[in-house]
């Protein structure tokens, strides 16, 4: 049984909560900030094209960057300055804030690498599984279509950008966000709850959204948010949820997309989805065998992880005063 994780008792300790709450909006901040290379590219784009009204519309409800006249390669590489401003900002407000970059991530002495390859190799085998299984069954739903010349650079970024793009998700949601959640709360169900809705929340402004409805998508949300939270504190660490997290962001971003994805790359296959139902069922059934072969490999135990309280009289070891 472990006594504590890194979200309930990490490695510093700020004087109030609200401190918590100056990193939420510094981060805000930063990822603004990350957008205004693609704010103005595409001002460019919609000067240079006398481009409409309309157009710029369906642009925001699709993110599909050829309506800009936007090269996918490079839209997403501008997409992903986002993060990197986030990145930027949250190093920042570390710094100043006096806490280690490794108490947001684990309660071990290090980044364990062998669990963040356990939990890329073993969500992406699955998920590989499971789109077979699709095949399989209704192939003419899927369209190949590989071009050389467009996919390596798509390979490039998905295999450096996206990861990184994946692993200031985790952090900040079920790191830095999560464990101030438990510092001003005390209570573990609350605070797992508070994170995975904010997740949710923040994700409810993705292009499926508007195709596919606002309550299918969440009980996707919801799910995976509350999943790689769970998993995160029962395994003292963030590496399996940054190796999972990671594996559907490349494998959605350069190996196979959906009609109305927030992620409108030249993959090599693209899924034309009409029911979501499949993917949000398969997404539970590949979490339960996750679950089951992490839980096995790794000995943890979620019922104990849940018994976990917050000791009022435990004195603060770092962080600002």
């Amino acid at each position: 049984m472990i006594s504590a994780s890194f979200i309930t008792k990490p490695a510093y300790r700020l004087s109030s909560p609200l401190w918590y709450l100056a990193g939420i909006m510094a981060v805000a901040l930063g990822y603004m900030l990350g957008q205004m290379p693609l704010v103005w590219v595409q001002m460019q784009k919609v000067k240079a094209y006398k481009i409409g009204v309309a157009d710029v519309q369906k642009f925001l409800e699709t993110n599909d960057f050829s309506i800009l006249h936007i090269d996918a390669n490079w839209g997403l590489f501008l997409m992903l300055c986002m993060f990197l401003g986030a990145w930027l900002a949250f190093l920042i407000l570390l710094r100043i804030q006096q806490i280690p970059l490794l108490a947001t991530i684990t309660g071990r002495n290090s980044f364990d690498l062998a669990r963040y390859f356990f939990g890329f190799i073993v969500w992406m085998g699955l998920t590989l599984v499971i789109e077979f299984i699709f095949y399989i069954n209704k192939p003419e739903v899927y369209h190949w279509q590989f071009d050389v010349s467009a996919f390596l650079p798509l390979l490039l970024i998905g295999i450096t950008l996206v990861p990184m793009q994946a692993a200031m998700e985790e952090v900040f949601f079920r790191g830095y966000f999560l464990q101030g959640s438990f510092a001003a709360s005390g209570k573990i169900v609350f605070s797992l709850a508070l994170s995975t809705l904010f997740f949710s929340m923040v994700h409810s402004m993705n292009p499926e959204i508007e195709k596919y409805g606002f309550w299918t998508m969440q009980i996707y949300y919801i799910g995976a948010g509350l999943f790689l939270a769970l998993l995160a504190l029962a395994d003292n660490g963030l590496e399996l949820s940054m190796g999972i997290h990671a594996a559907t962001n490349v494998f959605g971003s350069v190996f196979l997309k959906y009609e109305g994805s927030v992620l409108q790359t030249k993959t090599l296959v693209e899924q034309k989805l009409e029911n979501p139902w499949p993917m949000i069922l398969s997404f539970y059934l590949c979490a339960a065998a996750m679950w089951w072969l992490c839980s096995n490999k790794y000995l943890f135990n979620l019922f104990d992880a849940l018994k976990q309280k917050q000791k009022k009289d435990e004195p603060f070891s770092t962080g600002m005063n």
